[in-house]
């Protein structure tokens, strides 16, 4: 605990920038300030909290749309 704890206090008071994947919600809740997600092949880039981004209506749209267009490119590669 106290490794994660070491951690997440050294990522926030890092000057610099990084680029993390990470599984931990509070780890990306309270170090991460801009989200990047790729959804089939597309960038959604928002810079906001983790826990604003999973709230959001507008980017659960963004990720609606990038899902319904894959399935349908599914669809009809499946019908030739």
């Amino acid at each position: 605990m106290e490794s994660i704890t070491a951690l997440n206090n050294g990522l926030i008071k890092f000057p610099g920038v990084l680029i993390f994947s990470s599984r931990d919600h509070q780890i990306v809740q309270t170090t991460a300030n801009r989200i990047m997600e790729i959804v089939n092949g597309q960038l959604i880039d928002k810079i906001t909290t983790y826990d604003e981004y999973l709230e959001s209506d507008e980017m659960a749209r963004k990720r609606q749309v990038f899902t319904v267009v894959d399935d349908e490119n599914a669809e009809g590669e499946d019908a030739e």
